[in-house]
């Protein structure tokens, strides 16, 4: 790195195992970056023909000839070079006078995209420097981190645009995205892809982290490509951001199989596969980086070894913790207060057996699951997600207007305080799919109120959950065969809408990777939490910090559903915005419509879920109209004939009485957004349906859009 604005920075580099695959290039090829002062423009110059830039920023990729061909201007010469003019203003934001803004020239479409060719240097720009994250002593920071994406990521290696369950929310009518869609787009090789779905799609494309050991001839799937600079991003990125350590995702599966690739019967190799191999390879590539002098963070693996038969966790204190290299280099998450290794552990076994073998070996296991009871978490336990809760003490996935206030783990094995806490930018306590069983995004609120409660306690420990996790499994539905509207949301168009989704569902998970379809713009609000949460505040009042920001768009209105009368000859129907009005209207006679399920604590929940009230019940409203660069909003109103009561877009209530403005809803379906809010009449009286039609015989009046 050079800090002199206006050097002109060269590289060149070999391409050396790429060239099976790049055989329309050279061998070797160079290319000059020249930067102005006010980093506006890069230019660059690269000997090969039909390329693709990338600019990273941060070590974040932010911007792509495919994504924006009108901010590029790319010219081919004579004699094979290829000379470009980038417009990178828009990653301004991003930028400090200390880091690195890199170019990344990839391989054009006619010779694949899939290997990096070079990263031309380094532009170091000026201007307004974000906050440094520094570390704070005693305190450590671990991030959530999955390396899974083997099967599924490889069936799509040959497809140029992947399409994910929330372009399937966000498509519309007449250009419907289905699941048989998606399926058509997976190269189904021997090994299939293991029923995983991107739910949203990585940037700059999916990837993985799996390859053949060196003493076997081929793996179980092909070998992921990019591994080396894909795992030097990732240690960048997560260093950068105040991560001293990462916690890998091994809980699913607890044998490796027999470990003879490409064997795999009856899929009796996913544990190889999907866990022992990659964290195999995590370590590989971060150590060689430790040895090269960089950073990177150190590695936990949360491994399943209560179930009979458990053998992976073996695999992982022989390989990985017990690797004299490994342990040299300080790579393994050793706990500074006790000194010794920390696996984490689902469950714990029925033997003590496994926990005085880890323990022989100087491991600690710790106890890392969801949804505890309070006296779980004053045990010791950890969480991997911690939902906010209601006064402190049901857990809830209400989460505008109100205060998170989330458990915080105590007397944890680790730490001179035993205290640990979960941060993200999601969570759930069911379903995903379904209304209000995961709190969801909300435009960053959700990650704001859970870093108030790190702010305030500072514990030994923080996670964040969670990176790189990208993709899910469909489940059976428990309740089809109560009615046909238990629906994941936004796919009831979708034969196999009935499927649903617990961890993940478009881009409202707890992944904060940056995607696609949203950018990066969740992975940059936990930066900003991180810088505060760096200062030893014990509130967020940074002036120019995006998580101490009131955010318009993050702002919502809880609204209740209730209707007056009988279920078979309902009288009247409204909705309101106010808890004190609710709550007035029930005293007087009117009946709350109940969430469809559990989950939500300012709205009641019905277990089970009720068919002829399932889609009448409470949603979400924007609380402001959208901003520049927004998705569109349409406002809505409660209305008031004189003898019903209805919504409508229309500030006029059509003739009626405008009683007051309820909120507003979002114009395009999104994961934040996925249920269409209708206007139905029948027998005179108004009601509203959420994400189905209206009642069979009754006319739908209006569509107002598409809400939470």
């Amino acid at each position: 790195r050079n800090s002199m604005a206006g050097l002109a920075l060269l590289c060149v580099l070999a391409i050396g195992a790429h060239a099976h695959s790049l055989a329309a290039i050279e061998t070797a090829s160079t290319c000059v970056l020249a930067e102005r002062a006010h980093a506006d423009v890069a230019r660059g110059t690269v000997l090969m023909r039909d390329p693709e830039i990338h600019v990273v920023a941060n070590g974040q990729a932010c911007w792509a000839t495919t994504r924006a061909p009108h901010s590029a201007v790319v010219r081919e010469a004579a004699d094979g070079h290829t000379r470009f003019t980038v417009d990178i203003a828009s990653c301004r934001a991003r930028w400090s006078t200390h880091d690195a803004v890199e170019i990344h020239v990839y391989a054009g479409a006619s010779e694949g995209k899939d290997a990096l060719l070079q990263r031309c240097g380094a532009v170091h720009v000026t201007g307004s420097a974000p906050r440094p994250i520094r570390q704070q002593d005693g305190i450590r920071r671990g991030l959530y981190y999955e390396a899974w994406h083997a099967p599924v990521a490889q069936a799509l290696s040959q497809c140029d645009a992947p399409l994910s369950i929330e372009q399937m929310i966000r498509s519309r009518d007449g250009a419907r995205y289905t699941m048989a869609d998606i399926r058509r787009q997976y190269n189904w090789t021997r090994y299939g892809y293991d029923s995983f779905f991107y739910q949203a799609v990585p940037l700059p494309r999916p990837y993985c982290i799996y390859r053949k050991r060196w003493n076997e001839t081929e793996g179980y799937v092909p070998e992921c490509a990019n591994i080396t600079s894909r795992l030097a991003e990732h240690a960048a990125v997560a260093t950068r951001a105040g991560f001293d350590h990462v916690i890998v995702d091994a809980t699913n599966l607890y044998t490796p199989g027999p470990m003879r690739p490409p064997d795999c019967p009856n899929q009796s190799c996913e544990g190889d596969l999907l866990q022992l191999r990659p964290a195999e390879v995590l370590f590989e590539e971060w150590a060689s980086i430790r040895m090269r002098g960089g950073a990177t963070p150190q590695i936990a693996v949360w491994q399943r070894l209560a179930d009979p038969g458990s053998t992976m966790w073996w695999f992982m204190m022989e390989r990985l913790y017990k690797n004299a290299t490994y342990q040299a280099l300080d790579l393994i998450l050793r706990d500074t207060h006790t000194g010794k290794y920390v696996m984490f552990v689902p469950s714990w076994p029925s033997s003590p057996d496994i926990i005085n073998t880890l323990a022989a070996n100087n491991i600690t296991a710790v106890y890392l699951w969801a949804n505890l009871s309070p006296q779980q978490y004053a045990s010791g336990m950890w969480v991997f997600m911690a939902p906010c809760t209601a006064n402190g003490t049901t857990p809830s996935t209400n989460v505008a207007g109100t205060v998170c206030n989330q458990y915080m783990t105590t007397h944890s094995p680790l730490g001179p305080r035993g205290s640990a806490l979960t941060v993200s930018p999601s969570y759930q306590l069911g379903y995903s799919s379904l209304p209000f069983q995961a709190a969801t995004k909300l435009g960053g609120l959700t990650l704001r109120q859970q870093f108030v409660r790190a702010f305030v306690e500072h514990p030994d420990y923080l996670l964040v959950a969670a990176y790189n996790e990208m993709i899910a499994q469909p489940q059976a539905n428990p309740y089809t065969h109560i009615t046909p509207k238990a629906i994941s949301m936004g796919l009831g168009f979708d034969p196999e809408g009935g499927d649903l989704w617990v961890d993940m569902f478009g881009t409202e998970g707890r992944d904060l990777a940056p995607t696609v379809e949203d950018g990066d713009i969740y992975w940059q609000l936990m930066l900003s939490c991180m810088r505060v949460y760096a200062l030893n505040v014990t509130s967020c009042s940074v002036a120019g910090e995006a998580c101490c920001m009131r955010n318009a768009s993050a702002e919502y209105v809880n609204v209740w559903s209730l209707a007056l009368g009988p279920r078979s000859g309902r009288r009247d129907a409204l909705v309101t915005g106010l808890q004190s009005e609710k709550n007035s209207l029930v005293a007087q006679g009117w009946e709350e419509i109940c969430n469809p399920v559990e989950g939500p604590t300012l709205f009641c929940g019905y277990h089970p879920p009720q068919a002829d009230v399932y889609n009448k019940g409470p949603f979400l409203l924007y609380a402001f109209q959208n901003t520049a660069g927004e998705v569109a909003r349409a406002p809505v109103y409660r209305c008031y004939t004189g003898m019903y009561h209805f919504i409508s877009a229309d500030p006029g209530c059509h003739g009626s009485t405008t009683e007051s403005l309820l909120g507003w809803a979002s114009t395009q379906p999104r994961g934040a957004t996925p249920r269409a809010l209708l206007v139905c009449r029948g027998q005179g009286a108004y009601y509203h349906s959420l994400d189905w039609p209206c009642d069979a015989g009754d006319s739908t009046v209006e569509n107002l859009g598409y809400v939470h």
